[in-house]
């Protein structure tokens, strides 16, 4: 019963917790972009303590996956981003709804749906958690800590299932929620991730920018910087 009323008051924190990165696609605003994060550690410690982080299983593809591998459209599933620290898993949900997503970012961080995926022409969007809190026993919970902390130039992987690719920052920005448009039809390969500003106004994000640089399949010495 006591986790259950915990639960349901965790829901109700999300949910108010709940900010709009202005997201565009095709002349559309939707504005339903999710950063939740707990403001006291006895909610936050309540939680059951799963990782974020699971270790990725790298592979070589066969010879028959080489000569397509290429031409595939894939799901992110992991992203590294070593000059900041974060190592997170990456979901992606099918379903906008808010309580789909916060339970998605109990897991990792979250590719917003209708976003580009690997290997688009267009704009993948990745959002996630960052706390303030100096004990979190789900780490999913501070993915994204220290994303504000990026510079121009830093590299970001992110890995598929079959392949790996890098981005390199070209801005960071802190914004008012509503301030920001993120246009996911861009048509160029390119990333963008957002947390809120745990440290700052309740309204601030951080968002990030990063253009395409290259893929390689994994293990195998080849890429496309196509």
């Amino acid at each position: 019963m006591e986790q259950s009323l915990l639960d349901e008051k965790n829901r109700k924190r999300v949910k108010n917790a709940l900010f709009g990165v202005v997201l565009e696609r095709k002349g559309t605003l939707v504005v339903t972009f999710l950063c939740a994060y707990f403001v006291t550690l006895a909610v936050v410690s309540a939680i059951p303590g799963k990782t974020a982080y699971a270790a990725y299983g790298f592979r070589t593809p066969d010879e028959a996956v080489l000569t397509t591998v290429e031409a595939l459209i894939e799901e992110p599933r992991h992203i590294e981003i070593t000059s900041i620290g974060v190592n997170s898993a990456i979901r992606n949900p099918f379903s906008r709804d808010i309580e789909v997503l916060d339970e998605e970012l109990k897991k990792g961080v979250a590719r917003y749906p209708g976003s580009a995926r690997l290997g688009d022409q267009g704009n993948m969007f990745i959002f996630g958690h960052s706390s303030s809190l100096p004990v979190i026993h789900n780490q999913a919970y501070k993915a994204f800590n220290r994303l504000g902390k990026l510079k121009s130039g830093d590299e970001i992987v992110v890995y598929s299932d079959t392949k790996k690719y890098t981005y390199r920052v070209k801005d960071v920005s802190l914004v008012n929620d509503h301030e920001e448009s993120v246009a996911f039809n861009t048509g160029v390969k390119m990333l963008t991730l957002a947390t809120c500003n745990v440290l700052g106004e309740k309204q601030e994000r951080f968002v990030v920018r990063a253009d395409f640089v290259k893929s390689e399949l994994l293990e195998v010495l080849s890429a496309d910087t196509n």
